[in-house]
């Protein structure tokens, strides 16, 4: 199969429950995958019968902890979405709402706050400064990767180490131009910003990352305008009042 399956072979006392084992080794089969496994992999891979690993996978797949790619299942990024949105790290996402919406009082737009999630970035706060400028973004939706200024900072500061662990992102690169990313990725890495315009709309998306204290990407910051921002001083003191925001929270969000 071209790839170096091992299952560990740890002892079951009385208070283990086999299924709920069971999974987490077949999580780790695939989270150790390049290209993702068919049944029949799972199934030789951690010795068990195959009605037990179709069970584990319709459970799996019904709570998103794994997806499914033509014939083949690969490691899903649920179990890193619930992670990142832990009462702890929650919490401290809050706690950035106050300072973004003390930001944008009085002025015609709207603050995101994101984390990183499939493919991108998942929005998890929305404010709204005025009822004139409403974000067409809210909780719980989707931003790719290229297509969005929260995206493009997960794309900057994520290695593709991690992007082989999660197969669908990886097929979002490939699809794309490489050049492209390798762009984005400079840019961001140099500026410490990304922003995106939307033609169709005439609307701009202005983003920055916030670090925890031991360098993970914990949440991004963006700034939601109705209009098309090309001002280069207006986009600067704009997202020098989010980096502000940010560095302050960095010492809220723990891992």
């Amino acid at each position: 199969m071209g790839i170096d399956i091992s299952v560990r072979e740890e002892k079951m006392d009385r208070y283990i429950i086999p299924s709920v084992f069971q999974a987490v080794q077949l999580c780790e089969v695939l989270a150790n995958s390049n290209s993702g496994l068919r049944a029949s992999d799972i199934e030789h891979a951690l010795k068990i019968p195959r009605s037990t690993v179709f069970r584990l996978i319709r459970t799996l797949l019904g709570a998103r902890v794994i997806d499914k790619k033509g014939t083949r299942y690969v490691y899903g990024r649920r179990i890193y979405e619930v992670t990142a949105t832990d009462m702890s790290r929650r919490s401290a996402q809050q706690e950035l709402v106050s300072p973004l919406a003390a930001l944008i009082k009085g002025h015609e737009c709207s603050a995101l706050i994101g984390i990183p999630s499939e493919n991108g970035a998942l929005v998890v706060d929305v404010i709204d400064a005025s009822l004139t400028c409403i974000s067409p973004y809210r909780p719980g939706a989707q931003l790719g990767l290229f297509d969005s200024a929260l995206g493009q900072i997960v794309l900057a500061h994520y290695s593709f180490t991690f992007y082989k662990a999660h197969q669908q992102t990886v097929d979002a690169i490939k699809s794309a131009e490489t050049s492209l990313a390798s762009k984005i990725r400079t840019e961001i890495c140099t500026r410490g910003f990304s922003i995106t315009y939307c033609s169709k709309n005439e609307n701009t998306l202005l983003a920055v990352p916030v670090f925890s204290v031991d360098g993970e990407l914990s949440a991004i910051l963006s700034l939601y305008f109705s209009e098309s921002i090309k001002d280069v001083l207006k986009i600067q003191q704009w997202t020098q009042k989010l980096k502000s925001i940010a560095r302050i929270q960095k010492q809220e969000i723990k891992k």
